[in-house]
């Protein structure tokens, strides 16, 4: 296991019935959960990626909308296996266009919403400046522990300022 990523990657099981990528980029993640899902809806908010991802998923079952994720359950109306965030910016791309702690924790909220007892929130956090006041939410999130258990896992032997790993099963 090489970064936050890879682990969360390794927490994706196969044949998932319906999986959400809140977060789709170029669909580098959706291409593993479309790979091991039924159906997957995604969310992105920068066209020319969302552009990109639907060549990539071209040969899945996937419907990809142009929306923040916050506004995920106006198009998802059934219990969902999986939702995957990959918070941040888009790598190579516009570094002012970046996910934010309001909207990501309502996604999450929203998510945990839908998903079936035993679903799983996947969840890569970046410590870049913007970044960390996702993290400042992610260590501040209000669950009831009769919700939900969430789980953190910080690289600490790697590079400076490495991703970390959250976690969040439905119970």
């Amino acid at each position: 296991m090489r970064s936050a990523l890879d682990f969360v990657h390794q927490l994706i099981p196969e044949n998932i019935d319906l999986a959400i990528d809140a977060t789709v980029g170029r669909g580098r993640d959706s291409l593993i959960l479309a790979s091991r899902s039924k159906r997957l809806i995604g969310f992105e908010i920068q066209k020319e990626a969302l552009e990109e991802a639907k060549l990539l998923l071209k040969d899945y079952n996937v419907r990809l909308y142009k929306d923040c994720h916050s506004q995920m359950d106006l198009y998802v109306k059934e219990k969902v296996d999986l939702i995957i965030f990959n918070l941040g910016y888009l790598p190579r791309g516009d570094k002012r266009i970046c996910t934010r702690a309001e909207t990501t924790q309502l996604a999450i909220k929203k998510g945990l919403e839908l998903l079936h007892t035993g679903g799983r929130i996947l969840i890569v956090a970046y410590k870049h400046p913007k970044g960390q006041d996702e993290i400042k939410m992610l260590e501040n999130l209000d669950l009831p522990q009769n919700q939900a258990d969430i789980f953190r896992l910080t690289h600490y032997n790697g590079k400076n300022h490495p991703p970390e790993a959250w976690v969040i099963i439905k119970k």
